[in-house]
C-alpha cells in the first residue's frame, strides 16, 4: 500500500477483552497497530476498543459523516477507499461485543445490517440515482470464527441451499460469498445491491478479506497479525500480503 489522493477512511473495531466468551490477547494490540499505520498511509481512521453494539454502531456512524463530506466535495480522479477491519469473536456475519452472551445473536453487530446495508442505502445509487461515491472501494477484513451456533446451524444450511440454487445472482461474487458469511441470508436486502455493477467503474467495489471458519483461542488474531505484519512491506501488493497471510493462518 502506498500514499495517495481521494478519500481515505478506516473504522478499526477490535475485541479483548470479552465478559462471557473467552478472552483474547491479540485483538486489541493489533487493531491499534493496524490503525496506526493506516493513519501513515493518509487514511482518517477511527477507532473503537473492547467495545459493546452500541459503541460499534457509533464507529460506524462516524464513518457515515466522513463519507457525507467526501459525496459533498467534487469528485476526484482517484476512487475512494474505505476500509473496515474487526477483530475478536464472532458467528457469520455477526461479530461480537465484549459483553455478548454465548446464545443471544440479536445482541452482537452485523456486518450487513449494521454496515454494508447503511452504507449502500446512503450512497450506493439506484431508483435513478447516481453512486453518491463513484468507484469507491470498499475492502472489509474481518478475523472471527465465522462458524454458526448450533441451533442456527439447520436454518443456515437451507438458506445456503437456496441461494446456491439460485440463477439469477444480484451480484456474483456477493452471491457466491454470502452463505458463508451471513447466518441469516434471507434478510439480505437484495434491492440494496440489485443495481450494482462488479465491472463499473462507477459502482462500488467490494473486497472481502475473511479468516478461516474457525481459529484456535491460542492464535486468536493470527490472521489480522499477518497482514499487520506484512502490509508494512514497502511496494508489496495486496495479494501478495493476503497469500502471505493466508499462509501464515494456514501454518498456526
Amino acid at each position: 500500500m502506498t500514499e495517495a489522493g481521494g478519500l481515505r477512511a478506516a473504522l478499526v473495531l477490535a475485541n479483548s477483552d470479552y465478559q462471557t466468551l473467552a478472552k483474547l490477547l491479540h485483538p486489541v494490540p493489533t487493531g491499534k497497530s493496524v490503525a496506526s499505520k493506516l493513519r501513515n498511509f493518509g487514511f482518517q481512521v477511527h477507532e473503537r476498543y473492547d467495545c459493546r453494539v452500541a459503541d460499534m454502531r457509533e464507529g460506524v456512524a462516524e464513518l457515515l459523516t466522513v463519507l457525507d463530506r467526501a459525496a459533498l466535495q467534487p469528485a476526484s480522479s482517484e476512487p475512494g477507499l474505505v476500509i473496515f477491519v474487526f477483530n475478536g469473536h464472532g458467528k457469520a456475519d455477526r461479530l461480537s461485543p465484549v459483553d455478548a452472551q454465548r446464545e443471544v445473536m440479536e445482541e452482537t453487530f452485523s456486518v450487513f445490517d449494521d454496515f454494508i446495508n447503511l452504507l449502500l442505502a446512503r450512497f450506493g445509487g439506484g431508483d435513478g440515482r447516481p453512486c453518491g461515491l463513484p468507484g469507491c472501494r470498499i475492502m472489509v477484513f474481518l478475523d472471527t470464527c465465522r462458524t454458526l451456533l448450533k441451533k442456527d446451524k439447520e436454518e443456515f444450511e437451507v438458506a445456503k441451499t437456496r441461494a446456491a440454487a439460485r440463477k439469477k445472482q444480484f451480484l456474483p461474487k456477493l452471491q457466491h460469498l454470502m452463505p458463508d458469511l451471513k447466518c441469516d441470508g434471507d434478510e439480505l436486502d437484495l434491492a440494496l445491491y440489485a443495481h450494482l455493477e462488479p465491472e463499473s467503474p462507477r459502482s462500488f467495489q467490494f473486497l472481502f478479506c475473511l479468516s478461516c471458519e474457525r481459529t484456535k483461542i491460542s492464535r486468536d488474531g493470527v490472521f489480522l497479525r499477518a497482514l499487520d505484519a506484512y502490509v508494512g512491506i514497502p511496494d508489496i501488493r495486496l495479494s501478495a500480503v493476503l497469500q502471505k497471510a493466508k499462509q501464515q493462518v494456514e501454518r498456526g
